[in-house]
Protein backbone atom coordinates (compact mmCIF):
# COMPACT_ATOMS: atom_id res chain seq x y z
CA UNK A 1 0.00 0.00 0.00
CA UNK A 2 1.38 3.39 -1.03
CA UNK A 3 1.61 6.08 1.66
CA UNK A 4 2.20 9.76 0.93
CA UNK A 5 4.85 11.63 2.89
CA UNK A 6 3.11 13.99 5.31
CA UNK A 7 6.21 16.19 5.67
CA UNK A 8 5.50 18.90 3.10
CA UNK A 9 8.71 20.90 3.34
CA UNK A 10 9.01 24.53 2.32
CA UNK A 11 10.40 24.70 -1.20
CA UNK A 12 13.36 26.86 -2.22
CA UNK A 13 12.26 30.05 -3.95
CA UNK A 14 13.40 29.50 -7.53
CA UNK A 15 12.01 30.28 -10.96
CA UNK A 16 8.57 28.74 -10.36
CA UNK A 17 6.06 31.19 -8.82
CA UNK A 18 5.34 30.42 -5.17
CA UNK A 19 2.16 31.40 -3.31
CA UNK A 20 2.84 32.10 0.38
CA UNK A 21 0.21 32.62 3.07
CA UNK A 22 1.08 33.66 6.62
CA UNK A 23 -1.01 34.93 9.50
CA UNK A 24 -1.00 36.90 12.72
CA UNK A 25 -0.19 35.20 16.01
CA UNK A 26 -3.37 34.13 17.77
CA UNK A 27 -5.52 34.58 14.66
CA UNK A 28 -6.87 31.02 14.89
CA UNK A 29 -8.10 29.34 18.09
CA UNK A 30 -6.44 26.07 19.11
CA UNK A 31 -9.67 24.20 18.34
CA UNK A 32 -9.64 25.51 14.76
CA UNK A 33 -5.98 24.58 14.32
CA UNK A 34 -6.82 21.04 15.42
CA UNK A 35 -9.72 21.03 12.97
CA UNK A 36 -7.34 22.09 10.19
CA UNK A 37 -4.99 19.24 11.07
CA UNK A 38 -7.87 16.77 10.80
CA UNK A 39 -8.88 18.28 7.47
CA UNK A 40 -5.29 18.00 6.24
CA UNK A 41 -5.13 14.32 7.20
CA UNK A 42 -8.45 13.68 5.46
CA UNK A 43 -7.02 15.12 2.23
CA UNK A 44 -4.05 12.75 2.45
CA UNK A 45 -6.26 9.74 3.12
CA UNK A 46 -8.53 10.56 0.18
CA UNK A 47 -5.52 10.93 -2.12
CA UNK A 48 -3.99 7.65 -0.92
CA UNK A 49 -7.24 5.82 -1.59
CA UNK A 50 -7.18 7.07 -5.20
CA UNK A 51 -3.50 6.20 -5.66
CA UNK A 52 -3.82 2.68 -4.29
CA UNK A 53 -6.65 1.94 -6.71
CA UNK A 54 -4.30 2.56 -9.66
CA UNK A 55 -1.92 0.14 -11.44
CA UNK A 56 1.63 0.20 -10.08
CA UNK A 57 3.12 1.63 -13.28
CA UNK A 58 1.15 4.90 -13.05
CA UNK A 59 0.71 5.55 -9.35
CA UNK A 60 3.98 7.47 -8.84
CA UNK A 61 3.13 10.12 -11.43
CA UNK A 62 -0.35 10.40 -9.97
CA UNK A 63 1.14 10.71 -6.46
CA UNK A 64 3.03 13.86 -7.47
CA UNK A 65 -0.18 15.33 -8.87
CA UNK A 66 -2.03 14.43 -5.68
CA UNK A 67 0.51 16.27 -3.54
CA UNK A 68 -0.10 19.41 -5.59
CA UNK A 69 -3.85 19.01 -5.15
CA UNK A 70 -3.42 18.40 -1.41
CA UNK A 71 -1.45 21.64 -1.15
CA UNK A 72 -4.26 23.52 -2.84
CA UNK A 73 -6.80 21.84 -0.57
CA UNK A 74 -4.86 22.78 2.58
CA UNK A 75 -4.63 26.36 1.36
CA UNK A 76 -8.41 26.48 0.87
CA UNK A 77 -9.03 25.10 4.37
CA UNK A 78 -6.69 27.67 5.90
CA UNK A 79 -8.24 30.53 3.95
CA UNK A 80 -11.77 29.52 4.94
CA UNK A 81 -10.77 29.30 8.61
CA UNK A 82 -9.09 32.72 8.58
CA UNK A 83 -12.17 34.33 7.04
CA UNK A 84 -14.86 32.51 9.00
CA UNK A 85 -13.41 31.21 12.28
CA UNK A 86 -10.88 33.79 13.41
CA UNK A 87 -11.57 35.77 16.57
CA UNK A 88 -8.75 38.26 16.05
CA UNK A 89 -6.43 39.99 16.27
CA UNK A 90 -7.02 42.06 13.13
CA UNK A 91 -4.06 44.42 13.35
CA UNK A 92 -3.41 44.48 9.62
CA UNK A 93 -6.65 46.32 8.89
CA UNK A 94 -4.68 49.42 9.90
CA UNK A 95 -3.34 50.91 6.67
CA UNK A 96 -0.07 51.97 8.30
CA UNK A 97 0.65 48.37 9.30
CA UNK A 98 -0.36 46.98 5.91
CA UNK A 99 2.02 49.46 4.28
CA UNK A 100 4.87 48.22 6.48
CA UNK A 101 4.25 44.68 5.21
CA UNK A 102 4.12 45.73 1.56
CA UNK A 103 7.16 47.99 1.85
CA UNK A 104 9.13 45.16 3.44
CA UNK A 105 8.51 42.96 0.39
CA UNK A 106 9.68 45.78 -1.87
CA UNK A 107 12.89 46.00 0.16
CA UNK A 108 13.38 42.23 -0.18
CA UNK A 109 13.05 42.62 -3.95
CA UNK A 110 16.00 45.03 -3.94
CA UNK A 111 18.04 43.08 -1.41
CA UNK A 112 17.62 39.53 -2.76
CA UNK A 113 16.43 39.98 -6.33
CA UNK A 114 12.97 38.56 -5.71
CA UNK A 115 10.23 39.20 -8.24
CA UNK A 116 6.93 39.84 -6.46
CA UNK A 117 3.83 39.48 -8.62
CA UNK A 118 1.13 40.37 -6.12
CA UNK A 119 0.52 41.06 -2.43
CA UNK A 120 -2.73 41.16 -0.49
CA UNK A 121 -2.65 42.17 3.17
CA UNK A 122 -5.89 41.14 4.86
CA UNK A 123 -6.78 42.04 8.44
CA UNK A 124 -5.32 38.85 9.94
CA UNK A 125 -3.20 37.26 7.19
CA UNK A 126 -1.15 37.99 4.08
CA UNK A 127 -0.91 36.52 0.59
CA UNK A 128 2.18 37.02 -1.55
CA UNK A 129 3.03 35.54 -4.95
CA UNK A 130 6.69 35.64 -5.90
CA UNK A 131 9.64 33.91 -7.55
CA UNK A 132 13.40 33.97 -7.18
CA UNK A 133 15.87 35.97 -9.27
CA UNK A 134 16.35 35.02 -12.92
CA UNK A 135 19.50 33.06 -13.73
CA UNK A 136 20.54 32.61 -10.10
CA UNK A 137 20.35 29.89 -7.47
CA UNK A 138 17.11 29.40 -5.58
CA UNK A 139 16.73 31.35 -2.35
CA UNK A 140 16.24 29.88 1.12
CA UNK A 141 12.60 30.57 2.07
CA UNK A 142 13.47 30.40 5.78
CA UNK A 143 15.87 33.34 5.38
CA UNK A 144 13.38 35.40 3.39
CA UNK A 145 10.49 34.81 5.79
CA UNK A 146 12.60 35.31 8.92
CA UNK A 147 13.96 38.60 7.59
CA UNK A 148 10.50 39.80 6.58
CA UNK A 149 8.70 38.69 9.72
CA UNK A 150 11.34 40.01 12.12
CA UNK A 151 11.41 43.47 10.57
CA UNK A 152 7.65 43.85 10.15
CA UNK A 153 6.90 42.48 13.63
CA UNK A 154 9.28 44.99 15.18
CA UNK A 155 7.87 47.92 13.23
CA UNK A 156 4.22 46.99 13.72
CA UNK A 157 4.64 46.32 17.43
CA UNK A 158 6.20 49.77 17.82
CA UNK A 159 3.11 51.38 16.30
CA UNK A 160 0.80 49.21 18.41
CA UNK A 161 2.74 49.85 21.61
CA UNK A 162 3.25 46.12 22.09
CA UNK A 163 7.01 45.78 21.62
CA UNK A 164 8.26 42.30 22.45
CA UNK A 165 4.91 40.63 21.81
CA UNK A 166 4.47 37.87 19.24
CA UNK A 167 3.12 39.41 16.07
CA UNK A 168 3.22 36.63 13.47
CA UNK A 169 2.30 32.98 13.87
CA UNK A 170 5.55 30.99 13.67
CA UNK A 171 4.86 29.00 10.52
CA UNK A 172 3.58 29.79 7.05
CA UNK A 173 2.04 27.94 4.13
CA UNK A 174 3.54 27.84 0.65
CA UNK A 175 3.00 25.97 -2.59
CA UNK A 176 4.34 26.14 -6.12
CA UNK A 177 1.90 27.49 -8.67
CA UNK A 178 1.13 24.72 -11.13
CA UNK A 179 1.60 25.35 -14.82
CA UNK A 180 -1.59 26.72 -16.33
CA UNK A 181 -2.95 28.07 -13.02
CA UNK A 182 -0.96 31.32 -12.67
CA UNK A 183 -3.76 33.66 -13.77
CA UNK A 184 -6.27 31.94 -11.50
CA UNK A 185 -3.93 32.23 -8.49
CA UNK A 186 -3.34 35.95 -9.12
CA UNK A 187 -7.09 36.57 -9.31
CA UNK A 188 -7.56 34.53 -6.14
CA UNK A 189 -5.08 36.75 -4.29
CA UNK A 190 -6.38 40.04 -5.69
CA UNK A 191 -10.02 39.16 -5.05
CA UNK A 192 -9.54 38.13 -1.41
CA UNK A 193 -11.04 41.40 -0.07
CA UNK A 194 -13.89 41.22 -2.59
CA UNK A 195 -14.71 37.62 -1.63
CA UNK A 196 -14.75 38.72 2.02
CA UNK A 197 -17.34 41.38 1.15
CA UNK A 198 -15.04 44.27 2.04
CA UNK A 199 -14.87 46.05 -1.34
CA UNK A 200 -16.56 46.10 -4.73
CA UNK A 201 -13.25 45.84 -6.61
CA UNK A 202 -9.81 44.57 -5.64
CA UNK A 203 -8.40 47.96 -6.65
CA UNK A 204 -10.30 49.58 -3.75
CA UNK A 205 -8.45 47.59 -1.08
CA UNK A 206 -5.46 49.59 0.27
CA UNK A 207 -3.60 46.43 1.27
CA UNK A 208 -3.38 45.09 -2.28
CA UNK A 209 -0.38 45.55 -4.55
CA UNK A 210 0.10 44.24 -8.09
CA UNK A 211 3.31 44.43 -10.08
CA UNK A 212 3.00 47.06 -12.84
CA UNK A 213 3.93 44.41 -15.44
CA UNK A 214 0.47 42.90 -14.90
CA UNK A 215 -1.72 46.00 -14.65
CA UNK A 216 -2.98 45.64 -18.21
CA UNK A 217 -3.82 41.97 -17.75
CA UNK A 218 -5.66 42.36 -14.44
CA UNK A 219 -6.98 45.89 -14.81
CA UNK A 220 -4.67 47.59 -12.33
Amino acid sequence: MYTLNRQMKHRPIGHVPVHIVYRLAGSLPVSVIQELKRGREALFLQAEAKINALPDQVYKHFADQCLEEIGEGIENLLEKALHEKSNGPYHLKEEKLAKIVIDSWHWLVKEYGLYVYAICVMSNHVHVLLRGPEGESALDPALIMKTHKSFTANQCNKLLGTSGSSFWAPNYFDRDVREGTFTRVVWYILNNPFQAGLVQSWKDWPGTWLHPDFHDLFGG
